[in-house]
């Protein structure tokens, strides 16, 4: 009875204590730990840099073509005058007007691609200036700002090509909007000049980090746009105006071009500078048969400078190659670990059409004798043929070792 009574009493004073506590209307205010805003998802500069992260990442599965989609086929050279369908996949050819409409998701795609990209560089900008982030320097600071910036306007470019003038969306949207304006095409292309002319001085000239954007890639698109500028003013009836862009197109493209960071590569180098290409039919002389022979290709195939750009750890600039500005970073190992769009499958899109590829002929999916290809994409013969006239064995882009022209 004594220990009921103790208990009672127990419980009547932790009531009491909680109908005290429930004056505080802080008390009252929910706290959720795990439910993350913009404002309180970010606590250090290094997650803001992971957004940057998610920038280059985003924009290398555009390139690089990591999801293998049509639309991705498009934005790599489908239905341009240099790739074309082959028969089997007539029905994702670009260039044939008949079948595209507005409604193809080729341009949804690709314009919602776009605005993503737009919508983590300005989650970027807006983390960058929370006031409880601590930079190590205030060129840390700028530098991690600059490259969401070049990725703003590196979008407000690309979709001021493909689709004219389009809303110009600088912060988050946290809440339904449906007041989004278009502007002209002549903005859109003023925008992503302003925004690359912004940050040039906050881009370093060169980086150690592969991939990392530099300045020479603000300049070689504020070429790009300024071109795009004067084409618009051009079109628009404005020809002063347009030779005043056509002139600050040439001055940024002189800088990348004549300056001293960048260079054609003109001799041999990287990881296979004393190799030939190593293809496993011509090695061996037990595969070669009388229809089967090498000696049309001229084998032993030589290597080139050409070729050297393309090979395994040749790609970056801090790897040697003075023609690299800006490298989307492909690395198998990463794949295996986590990254799986750290990829390159243009050995399956790109390839030769093969009318008659049953046992009897080719076999095998080693590079000389046909390859892995589904071939989604293939050359044109302007980009086979034509446009090698009269420089067939002096131009290296067309030599055996480049351009698989031979099969066993």
């Amino acid at each position: 009875m004594k220990n009921k009574k103790i208990n009672n009493q127990f419980v009547l004073l932790l009531s009491l204590l909680l109908l005290a506590g429930c004056n505080d209307a802080d008390f009252l205010t929910e706290k959720p730990e795990t439910f993350y805003t913009v404002d309180n998802a970010f606590s250090t500069s290094e997650q803001v840099d992971q957004v940057v992260i998610g920038c280059y990442a985003h924009i290398r599965n555009m390139f690089a073509m990591g999801e293998e989609n049509n639309t991705f086929f498009v934005f790599s050279g489908n239905g341009t005058d240099m790739y074309d369908v082959a028969t089997i996949r007539r029905g994702n050819r670009f260039n044939d007007y008949g079948i595209i409409t507005p409604s193809s998701n080729e341009f949804n795609n690709n314009y919602s691609h776009w605005y993503q990209l737009i919508a983590k560089a300005n989650l970027a900008l807006y983390a960058a200036n929370l006031p409880n982030i601590e930079w190590g320097s205030e060129e840390e600071k700028a530098y991690t700002m600059a490259q969401a910036r070049f990725f703003r306007a590196f979008c407000y470019r690309n979709l001021g090509e493909l689709y004219g003038g389009v809303p110009i969306v600088t912060e988050v949207t946290t809440t339904p909007r449906y007041d989004f304006e278009r502007t002209s095409r002549e903005q859109t292309y003023q925008f992503a000049i302003d925004e690359m002319e912004a940050i040039l001085n906050d881009l370093p000239v060169t980086t150690p980090i592969a991939g990392r954007l530099v300045k020479g890639a603000a300049q070689h698109n504020l070429c790009q746009l300024y071109l795009n500028k004067g084409i618009a003013l051009e079109e628009a009836g404005q020809s002063g105006e347009a030779k005043i862009a056509y002139e600050k197109a040439i001055s940024y493209g002189n800088e990348v071009i004549d300056g001293p960071v960048y260079s054609l590569m003109t001799e041999r180098f990287g990881t296979r500078k004393d190799e030939n290409p190593d293809f496993y039919f011509a090695n061996s002389e037990a595969k070669q048969t009388a229809d089967r022979l090498y000696s049309a290709a001229g084998y032993p195939i030589k290597g080139n400078v050409y070729w050297d750009l393309f090979q395994k750890g040749n790609q970056d600039y801090q790897s040697g190659n003075k023609e690299a500005i800006w490298v989307a970073q492909i690395d198998y190992e990463a794949f295996k670990a986590e990254d799986g769009m750290s990829k390159l499958p243009y050995s399956r899109v790109y390839g030769p059409v093969f009318r008659d590829p049953m046992s009897t002929h080719l076999t095998g999916t080693l590079e000389d004798v046909g390859g892995r290809g589904i071939v989604q994409m293939m050359p044109t013969i302007y980009t086979r043929d034509i446009i090698y006239e009269g420089k067939w064995g002096e131009d290296m882009r067309n030599s055996e070792a480049v351009f698989r022209r031979t099969f066993l």
